[in-house]
């Protein structure tokens, strides 16, 4: 799999990543009492695991990641705490051989990074057989997903196609960003590319990365369809209000579509 385009503000990556903090550890207020072992898939600098540290005192953390760029960093932030980063999934099972009981995967905003950046259908294979086989209790899910109701084009008499129109015609510091975005993904008059656009536009520090990055390679229904034989214990479809507030500012309108789930799915047997 590739690590795909380097950054070219890794800090202004991470800080970004760290507003939605709260938001991304949901799952702490709906998981049972106890401890556990959290394993942070895609952990980047490893800001997660560090604020899960100071919640569960007695659990045990590990980060994986493949950049070893990021896990640089995140070792050098995480100094004084009992963290284990790695790049190595071997590792990741050597200590889910003592921990697999009580143990949590956590896919933060990954699941759509590891469809953008496999080289083949192979590598998104050996994804799900981690997520899927490697006996998990919990598995915690947040990431920007659509319905498949989406991917269709405005009718002609639709407000929706007023908001494409009005955007497609916008003379602003955005347009260059938006003929990039359609050429590579298609008009902006299919609704699902128009969500897209409107998730992506503002991260023009790292906009090549960004662009490359397909933000719904599946849908919330294939989601689902691969848990079909685990408990669902919590499901949340919903949209991020600052990013909401930040479209109506640049756009002039109401984007009020659901563009995230948060799930949290076990074993039927647990």
């Amino acid at each position: 799999m590739e690590i795909g385009k380097p950054f070219k503000n890794l800090l202004a990556y991470n800080d970004s990543m760290h507003k939605s903090l709260e938001d991304k550890l949901f799952f702490t207020k709906k998981l049972p009492l106890g401890d556990y072992c959290f394993v942070d898939f895609g952990c980047a600098d490893g800001a997660l695991l560090r604020e899960l540290s100071k919640r569960y005192k007695k659990s045990k953390f590990i980060g994986y990641d493949i950049s070893e760029e990021m896990l640089v960093l995140a070792r050098k932030r995480t100094k004084k705490l009992n963290i284990l980063f790695t790049n190595s999934w071997d590792t990741v099972e050597e200590y889910l051989r003592h921990y697999r009981k009580n143990s949590v995967l956590i896919l933060s905003s990954v699941i759509h990074e590891v469809y953008s950046y496999a080289t083949s259908p192979e590598d998104i294979d050996a994804f799900w057989e981690k997520v899927l086989h490697s006996g998990f209790t919990y598995i915690c899910i947040r990431d920007m997903m659509l319905t498949d109701d989406l991917n269709r084009v405005y009718r002609e008499d639709s407000k929706d196609r007023w908001w494409a129109c009005k955007m497609y015609g916008y003379d602003s510091k955005f347009e260059p960003y938006l003929n990039q975005f359609e050429s590579k993904y298609g008009s902006i008059y299919i609704v699902k590319n128009l969500v897209h656009f409107l998730l992506k536009y503002r991260w023009t520090i790292n906009w090549e990365r960004e662009l490359n990055e397909n933000y719904f390679p599946i849908s919330q229904e294939e989601l689902l369809e691969k848990f079909k034989d685990k408990n669902i214990i919590y499901l949340e479809r919903f949209n991020i209000p600052y990013l909401r507030k930040c479209i109506e500012r640049d756009w002039g309108f109401d984007m009020d579509r659901d563009t995230h789930i948060k799930l949290i799915v076990q074993p039927k047997d647990i």
